[in-house]
């Protein structure tokens, strides 16, 4: 008798079985199962850069079909994230003044000591003081008093002297020219201890001493610590944070990127400071006439919500929404199919720019201010305007968006493969809006540049 493999005879299935299972409906994948608000976003083919330069209005989203499951890989295998082939963005701050810090939320004032240059070509305290005027309004929602001290100090400024709700810069090397025999220093050295003890209360802002090289010591007798009982150091002011500039032409160009102008826009800037001051008036001329424009004052509306009921957001906005229907005209489309300050399914958006039956484009204007951390705003944003299943489209302040591009940019990484995701800054050469990874791109280039200089110790 042959031994072998005992298989087990099955009867077929009966012809009733075969009726039930003729009759069952076909098996559906999981998202197919869920309502349409809590279905996955498609995935979406690229967009080709050409597809916005046409001056027709924008075709459909092409949908691909979903990508087959992956096979599941052992343990052992390193896996690859797919983000990391994409550049990741540098800190502009960091290539700049050579930390990040300068942009972290608190609620208490930040002392900074700006150390000054060696070469005057690039003084750079009127640059400071704007960038963190713009942090201060991303990071509080108090009004801001800006105060800038360059000479004889008044018992008056003494006594208001303060980090928070300020952006208070000092220049210490005038004030210390301005009275003979070190007074004016001392003085301020004084105050300024008594001023850094009341810093846990005052409240988030900016109390900047800038300074050169030669003073550094005085100043930093503030935070000098005095020798307690049993041999024990202490310091009652908290430690300040130091910033120095990076000593290089990158700067400059730099500068102008982070303002939304090309390259050579100002031609040869005398300092870095006056790079700053003119790149800030080339994008407020853009600004200041969108937003004065008769033609484009028939198609846009003012908010309903509180986004331009502040002082200090209410230009910005309607700015920059003004400019993202300018530019929605130079893309083709009519006047009659653009709508501003409109609400779809109980949600505010500032524009609607309609193509064909059920199809569109979301533009939202942000300036970020008041919102603490920028990627929980945008992130929020991007979510909730997705879901009424139009393409979305964000704008952004050139600076806010430079100087937050560490942050902002993994967002830029995240939607870049959905077609109906644009995020946009202003191109101020031009007077246009431009693509948010084409700025950063060329901001990347500038500040990996920059960095390297830094770290040759050319800074």
């Amino acid at each position: 008798m042959s031994t072998g493999t005992i298989v087990e005879a099955r009867p077929p299935p009966s012809p009733s079985v075969r009726r039930l299972e003729n009759r069952l409906p076909p098996t559906r994948p999981l998202e197919a199962a869920l309502p349409p608000a809590a279905r996955p976003p498609p995935r979406i083919a690229p967009r080709t850069a050409a597809a916005w330069k046409t001056g027709k209005p924008l075709p459909a989203a092409t949908v691909e079909a979903p990508a087959a499951p992956r096979e599941r890989r052992p343990a052992s295998v390193e896996v690859v994230a797919l983000s990391s082939s994409v550049p990741r963005s540098v800190d502009m701050l960091e290539a700049l003044f050579g930390t990040s810090m300068l942009k972290v939320a608190s609620d208490r004032p930040r002392l900074v000591v700006a150390v000054k240059p060696l070469d005057p070509v690039y003084e750079y305290l009127e640059l400071l003081k704007r960038v963190l005027v713009e942090v201060y309004r991303v990071a509080a929602r108090m009004p801001l008093a800006p105060q800038h001290v360059a000479r004889r100090l008044t018992e008056y400024q003494l006594a208001t002297m303060r980090g928070g709700g300020a952006v208070y810069a000092i220049d210490v090397d005038a004030v210390a020219e301005a009275e003979p025999g070190g007074t004016g220093l001392s003085r301020l050295t004084r105050t300024l201890e008594d001023r850094a003890r009341e810093t846990y209360a005052q409240g988030f802002g900016f109390l900047v001493l800038y300074t050169s090289q030669s003073l550094l010591a005085r100043v930093r007798e503030v935070w000098r610590p005095r020798l307690a009982g049993r041999g024990v150091l202490y310091t009652t002011a908290p430690a300040p944070l130091t910033v120095k500039v990076a000593e290089a032409p990158e700067a400059i160009r730099l500068v102008e990127a982070m303002y939304g102008l090309r390259e050579g826009a100002l031609g040869d800037a005398s300092s870095l400071d006056a790079a700053a001051v003119a790149a800030e008036a080339v994008l407020a001329r853009c600004l200041e006439s969108t937003a004065s424009d008769p033609v484009l004052g028939r198609l846009v509306s003012l908010a309903a919500d509180d986004e331009e009921a502040r002082p200090d957001d209410a230009f910005l906005h309607y700015a920059l929404k003004s400019l993202a229907v300018a530019y929605l005209l130079e893309a083709g489309f009519r006047e009659t199919s653009i709508d501003t300050e409109v609400s779809i399914s109980n949600m505010p958006v500032d524009v609607l720019a309609r193509k064909g039956w059920g199809n569109g484009i979301i533009v939202e204007a942000e300036t970020l201010h008041g919102t603490i951390n920028p990627v929980s705003r945008l992130s929020t944003v991007l979510r909730s305007r997705m879901s009424l299943g139009y393409d979305v489209w964000i704008v952004l302040h050139p600076l806010t968006a430079s100087i937050y591009s560490s942050e902002i940019g993994g967002l830029v990484r995240e939607y870049s493969e959905y077609e109906s995701v644009r995020l946009m800054t202003v191109d101020a050469s031009r007077c246009t809006l431009i693509d948010l990874e084409e700025h950063y791109n060329r901001l990347r280039k500038l500040a990996e540049q920059l960095s390297a200089r830094r770290g040759k110790g050319e800074g």
